[in-house]
């Protein structure tokens, strides 16, 4: 392995010491990064971040959207229907519970 590095460093070091002495072009930059735009990206695992992070995050202002709406309808419109509920049971409970059995 460290034959490799070594190869590849001095390879690296040699070049960038002849940088000066080749001539590139004038257009020699845009081409290189016209071929790096045109090639794929590297292929990553796909994990669940990936795949569904797109969607989340526009659903995110959605779902908040929705918790406002429904919080401010539950405010204006005083929904409280457990309140209903044990009013009625609470006036006459015994009478009620009498009701439903005979009923039953």
């Amino acid at each position: 392995m460290k034959d490799n590095t070594t190869k590849i460093r001095e390879a690296l070091s040699m070049a960038y010491r002849e940088k000066d002495t080749v001539y590139t072009g004038d257009l020699w930059e845009t081409r290189v990064m016209g071929h790096i735009r045109s090639l794929d990206a590297p292929a990553s695992p796909a994990n669940f971040s990936t795949l569904f992070s797109r969607f989340v995050w526009r659903l995110a202002p959605v779902a908040c959207l929705l918790i406002v709406a429904l919080s401010v309808a539950l405010v204006t419109l005083d929904y409280a229907p457990e309140y209903e509920i044990t009013a009625t049971f609470m006036t006459d409970p015994i009478e009620g519970t009498v009701e439903q059995l005979w009923r039953g």
